[in-house]
């Protein structure tokens, strides 16, 4: 069984991804992190992603960085021991921001300086795409607007612009979703499983 853990700063939706993708019912807030150590759990991705295609995940939930610097000392080995253990890593981000140091520097840490990069597929989502601005989703395709849609690319080259120097990610791999409005999510499973039958 191979091992998907999912990082990213405070608040990004790590856990509504998890939930969503697993079935899950694990806590969610938007005003307090509420994962404090990693959650685990066995399973296979929702049968409406990947048809039942593929075979059991370990899924690593884990909390947040950037929560507070006395909150990341406290999380840190098990960031570290999570990091080091996956074979696929998904890091979020939030579409709406393009304030990615707390990210950055986690990574940094995580790798010891960019000096022990695990051998894992690294996968990055840009989650609640829908809240782009002007923040005007179509209802009824349950897609971007047009004009939320002209700015994923950029979105994209940014989050690979800033992230590339610290982890080896490529452009394809970075998929625009939305945990809560169940878009882009295939496209998501079908980069994350890609990697499981290269492995297997």
């Amino acid at each position: 069984m191979l091992t998907l853990a999912i990082f990213g700063q405070t608040g990004a939706g790590k856990t509504s991804l998890s939930n969503v993708l697993f079935e899950l019912k694990w806590r969610t807030d938007d005003a307090v992190a509420c994962t404090q150590t990693v959650s685990e759990h066995s399973g296979t991705i929702a049968a409406s992603f990947n048809q039942g295609k593929f075979p059991k995940w370990r899924l690593l939930d884990t909390p947040g960085v950037g929560e507070s610097e006395e909150a990341d000392e406290v999380h840190f080995r098990q960031l570290y021991n999570s990091f080091h253990s996956a074979n696929v890593i998904l890091w979020v981000v939030q579409a709406d921001t393009r304030a990615f140091r707390e990210d950055q520097e986690s990574i940094l840490r995580l790798t010891d300086n960019s000096q022990k990069i695990p051998k894992a597929h690294f996968v990055m989502a840009i989650n609640q795409i829908d809240k782009v601005h002007p923040e005007n989703w179509d209802m009824a395709n349950n897609a971007p607007s047009s004009e939320q849609f002209s700015l994923i690319p950029e979105k994209i080259n940014l989050v690979h612009k800033r992230f590339s120097p610290y982890i080896p990610i490529q452009t394809q791999h970075i998929i625009p979703c939305s945990a809560m409005r169940g878009y882009g999510l295939s496209n998501l499973v079908n980069v994350i499983n890609n990697y499981y039958t290269v492995e297997v």
